[in-house]
């Protein structure tokens, strides 16, 4: 009886791993391409929300306060192993101060650079905190330095930080444009960043000049741009 010897040749097993590996090449890079959007989605809104929060949080502010908004006096402190300052900015609504820091460093020369947000310089970015005996225009903002003292790092029970990880303030103003009788209506103006690799430069006087999100690849950083414009009545009574 003549057995059948019949099988694959070496040729058609190539034919075949080759078929397999295109298919298993696509599926990965297939799913990398959805994990690039996942993340892109993830972080486009987390940056949204968290300025959208803070909105809400400073018209919440606004809207029950009856002395509008105090603007505080900044504190200015030196970044250490460098020619830097940095300066605290902040507003007092009723009993609640924002103390701000925005995302650049200026030189001796005042020249201003975007800081790198992996570079941990600065504790906190956005903290409201409560003022037990409400706001003056003799008040400062929070000094939001120290950043190599482990304590200073702890914000107080009555404070919170409101811009969170990995996202950093790239403009920020509230001011007051025009009033329907004798109540303010303040005008909010935020820029807000997520990620370390974003394209931002300033004009010599502080103000945000550019800004951009560079696309990145596979297993790169992702970055976030979410600007905001609002205006806030205060509540007449």
């Amino acid at each position: 009886m003549k057995l059948n010897k019949s099988g694959f040749t070496i040729v058609e097993l190539m034919i075949a791993i080759s078929i397999f590996s295109g298919l298993l090449i696509i599926m990965v890079y297939s799913f990398l391409f959805s994990l690039d959007a996942f993340m892109k989605a993830y972080v486009s809104s987390k940056t949204q929300e968290t300025l959208r929060n803070v909105d809400q949080s400073i018209s919440t502010s606004i809207n029950l306060g009856t002395n509008g908004v105090v603007y505080l006096k900044p504190v200015q402190y030196n970044i250490p192993n460098g020619n830097y300052t940095i300066t605290s900015q902040g507003f007092c609504i009723g009993q609640y101060r924002y103390s701000y820091i925005l995302s650049q460093e200026s030189d001796s020369n005042g020249n201003y650079n975007y800081v790198n947000l992996s570079i941990p310089i600065l504790n906190h970015n956005l903290v409201q905190d409560v003022m037990t005996g409400g706001c003056n225009s003799n008040m400062s903002a929070q000094d939001l330095s120290s950043p190599l003292n482990t304590s200073a790092q702890q914000l107080s029970s009555s404070s919170k930080e409101l811009a969170g990880n990995n996202i950093g303030i790239l403009s920020f103003s509230l001011s007051p444009t025009y009033a329907f009788g004798n109540t303010p209506v303040y005008n909010f103006l935020a820029t807000f960043g997520y990620g370390n690799n974003l394209n931002v430069s300033y004009d010599l006087s502080g103000n945000l000049s550019s800004s951009s999100c560079p696309g990145t690849f596979h297993g790169g950083n992702f970055c976030a741009l979410s600007s905001f414009n609002d205006y806030i009545n205060q509540r007449v009574y």
